[in-house]
């Protein structure tokens, strides 16, 4: 159904529809390349709410005239509706004479899902499916958030086969293969926000950047009630290069504040409760920031109070082939936990794939009965 070459053109599109460092929201993020034999002709992508669609910038490139041409899409082109403030790009490309539309996914909502059938009646060769997951991961917390109102929160961690992430000493190291830690690296490409605790940053000193060639860097946030960050941690040094965040509770000290906020970085304020930030209200906070999809890293108490509100979406575990043992070794999960046994939360959808010598867990927890929200 897919050749190399429309893989090659598709992998371009997802590229071009993360350029822009601010997302497009309350609009998804979507790109577009537009071929004939093998030779891109144009390309596009949504630059900001109010910018010509992707298509739309495509074709606009080429007098939107492109007879026989394909048209590579990471999203469903969009169709007309009631107060629709664009072109609809599905006419667009009909009306462009294109021959074939590749779509990496379909539009998950009705009334919006409506363009690959007034493409077929235009007599539009539309196919879909190629590189699905990675255009699922585009939109994935655009869409939570219409569904719930909330960012989707997918969680992370690497331990050992024992279930463990550090010694007692709490002093971190590499746990992970190298292909467990590109994966690592892959999430932080695909998330708007990656969010750890204040102990992680005094005990590791993290940069929460995506070192892999042509990965995006998504927003740091640290979980810090009291500004405890220090204004020398590579988080804070590095605010003006990378973009970073940190929530803290409404009483903590003022000239904490201004320390980073000299660095550049942003010092939000929020309700403490028992001298802890709340999951739903972090979550808020980065909402306002336009971060609806939210990687959480750690460490255990973070993991724990996210756990513990059922505010997880998907959980990413990366299980390394070794042991540490030790009764006083951390577990990644901390808080109050479940209590017993009957009470485990199950993950649904769950499924082991293998990252080199190391193995991916993943699941969606059910909270109480309550089943995460898929990804589109």
């Amino acid at each position: 159904m897919f050749d190399e070459q429309d893989t090659k053109m598709m992998a371009r599109a997802l590229d071009l529809a993360r350029r822009p460092v601010e997302p497009p929201y309350p609009n998804p993020r979507v790109g577009a390349v537009i071929a004939r034999d093998g030779e891109v002709l144009s390309e596009g992508w949504h630059a900001a709410y109010d910018a010509p669609h992707a298509e739309y910038m495509a074709l606009e490139k080429l007098g939107f005239r492109a007879p026989g041409a394909t048209i590579y899409v990471t999203l469903e082109p969009c169709c007309p509706f009631p107060g629709k403030r664009n072109p609809a790009c599905s006419e667009l490309i009909v009306a462009a004479g294109i021959a074939r539309a590749v779509i990496a996914l379909p539009h998950p909502f009705d009334g919006e899902n409506r363009g690959r059938a007034i493409m077929e009646e235009g007599g539009v060769k539309v196919e879909t499916g190629l590189l699905a997951e990675e255009a699922e991961w585009l939109v994935a917390g655009l869409f939570h958030y219409r569904r719930t109102g909330r960012p989707m929160v997918a969680a992370k961690w690497a331990m050992t086969a024992d279930g463990l992430i550090a010694p007692p000493d709490r002093k971190r190291g590499k746990i992970s293969s190298s292909e467990g830690f590109r994966f690592a690296h892959l999430m932080r490409h695909r998330a708007d926000a990656v969010l750890v605790g204040v102990g992680t940053v005094l005990a590791d000193d993290p940069m929460l950047d995506c070192r892999e060639a042509g990965f995006s860097h998504p927003v740091r946030v640290v979980a810090d009630p009291r500004l405890e960050t220090p204004p020398g941690s590579k988080v804070a040094a590095t605010a003006r290069e990378r973009r970073t965040v940190v929530l803290c509770a409404e009483d903590a000290p003022q000239e904490r504040e201004r320390a980073l906020e000299k660095l550049g970085v942003e010092v939000a304020r929020l309700r403490a409760r028992g001298g802890e930030l709340a999951p739903s209200d972090m979550l808020a906070a980065l909402a306002e920031r336009n971060c609806l999809l939210v990687l959480v890293e750690g460490g255990a108490s973070v993991h724990g109070r996210f756990f513990d509100a059922g505010l997880v979406d998907e959980y990413m575990i990366v299980v390394a082939p070794k042991l540490l043992g030790g009764r006083d070794s951390l577990h990644p999960i901390g808080g109050k936990g479940r209590g017993d046994l009957a009470q485990c939360v199950p993950l649904a959808d769950f499924r082991v794939e293998r990252l080199g010598e190391d193995l991916l867990l993943r699941g969606r927890p059910v909270f109480d009965g309550r089943r995460a929200t898929r990804r589109p």
